[in-house]
């Protein structure tokens, strides 16, 4: 029997780190061990994570070796730079006065100074591809050391961040290893990034998409998580040679987990009871994942209902991103205090206990239609009903209804949102009918033992 082979994940969603991307990880690597793959992390220091409960650590078996590095701190420096500069240029614009090109700031032409524009390029390239930028010169130390003294079979990079792309490519031209490319979410063609005004924005798209095209190219195997993301890929590449080495293997969930809290307690929510329909988020609130527009639709209900309002309760469980904080007065003007209530952030069992008391699992993903929230699977193990809040036509929408788990509106349509509460307080629908064939595709063990068999199959060559 031949020996199993040994793997080196490159990352920085690792414990402690709380980032849903660690899921995905701390997943895989628990069920390739149990296959006896032999397991190398490389990862940065504890204290660079900057949200940490460990909510994770219970995933990974023992016998895995972590290798820790830190980072450099290239950024101190040039911060206290850019302070400065933002104040001279403050003091520019008020006086009109020394070199300045103007330019289009969110679209209202405001002047810039020549050294605000040299400050804008110099941060681009400090922190090229992304904030994780400090950590790849000790990482690829790290990652060489490795691979120059062990037999490393596969390395495998899941981003983002995309920094640890960058230096494995470097890698895999010095080392002979099979280069998985895990894609979570896109590089160069990101949804979300729509608008690239500025001429520096448009320098960093050429760039990331250069090393975009540059990694797939080195790769042996490039893995999606979601087929929609993979066919957009190949829509754009036009490259044969991705598509016999790309595969979807979604995100999924841990069914020995969910064993584990169906047998714990149940935890109750605060602001829920029998006559009320408690609708549940769990996760970081942030500018990409607003729920604003679900707010102002309760809003509408409440003006021609107020009693079917009253029976509402919208429960984030989570904390708030600093661009959102304006949520809370905005909730207040529409009179919604007593409806919406922010819980504070728990570690992810609990939050997995309190989700199992909600009426409804709020799965709120706008401005993409390829891309799901990694919670949707841990959602699936709670056996409760989701409203997916989703783009039209989206992944979000195709999965929801293929698996027969909940219901789904339309996030730019405040009618389809208003029409959402008013059924749920005049015919209240807590059935649960997934197909639950389907469901358990989605199980990690399941999940993995795809991946193995598609590296089996394709890595002959």
């Amino acid at each position: 029997m031949s020996p199993k082979p040994t793997i080196l994940f490159i990352t920085t969603h690792f414990p402690p780190s709380e980032n849903i991307g660690t899921q995905r990880i701390v997943k895989i690597i628990k069920y390739l061990h149990r296959k006896g793959w032999k397991i190398i992390v490389l990862t940065q220091n504890e204290k660079y994570n900057s949200h940490t409960n460990d909510s994770y650590r219970f995933y990974l078996p023992e016998g895995i070796e972590v290798y820790r590095t830190g980072k450099l701190n290239i950024f101190g420096f040039w911060d206290n730079l850019k302070k400065s500069v933002k104040t001279q240029k403050k003091a520019s614009v008020s006086n009109d006065q020394g070199p300045t090109t103007v330019s289009q700031e969110n679209g209202n032409g405001s002047k810039r100074s020549v050294l605000f524009e040299i400050k804008e390029i110099v941060t681009l390239l400090m922190r090229y591809p992304d904030g994780e930028s400090g950590w790849a010169i000790p990482a690829f130390r790290k990652a060489f050391t490795l691979l120059f003294h062990r037999k490393i079979d596969y390395v495998l990079v899941s981003s983002p961040p995309h920094t640890p792309h960058v230096f494995t490519n470097l890698l895999r031209k010095l080392f002979h290893f099979k280069y998985i490319v895990d894609f979570r979410d896109p590089w160069s063609r990101s949804q979300w990034v729509t608008d690239r005004t500025h001429w520096f924005q448009r320098l960093q798209f050429r760039m990331d998409a250069h090393y975009e095209r540059k990694t797939i190219r080195l790769a042996d195997f490039v893995i999606f998580n979601t087929p929609n993301m993979r066919e957009e890929f190949l829509s754009f590449y036009q490259d044969e040679s991705l598509s016999r080495k790309s595969k979807v293997i979604t995100n999924g969930y841990d069914p020995e987990f969910g064993e584990q809290i169906q047998k714990s307690e149940q935890k109750t929510l605060a602001g829920g009871g029998s006559d009320l329909i408690t609708i549940v988020h769990a996760g970081t609130l942030y500018k990409k994942r607003n729920p604003e527009s679900i707010i102002e639709a309760l809003a509408g209900l409440k003006t021609k209902n107020s009693e079917f309002a009253k029976k509402i309760r919208l429960i984030f469980i989570g904390g708030v991103s600093p661009e959102l904080r304006y949520l809370k007065s905005f909730i207040s003007e529409k009179g919604l205090d007593e409806q919406i209530i922010f819980e504070t952030k728990v570690s992810y069992q609990d939050i997995m206990q309190m989700m199992r008391s909600a009426d409804w699992l709020l799965l709120l993903q706008p401005g993409t239609d390829f891309q799901i929230p990694a919670k949707f699977f841990d959602y699936l193990l709670t056996n409760r009903p989701i409203w997916a809040v989703v783009e039209r036509n989206s992944i979000g929408e195709q999965m929801i209804k293929e698996l027969g788990v909940g219901a789904v509106s339309d996030c730019q349509s405040l009618n389809e949102l208003e029409g959402f509460y008013e059924r749920q307080c005049a015919f209240p629908d807590k059935i649960y009918h997934p197909d639950k064939d389907k469901v358990r595709q989605f199980e990690v063990n399941r999940l993995t033992d795809e991946l193995i068999e598609f590296i089996d199959t394709n890595g002959q060559s």
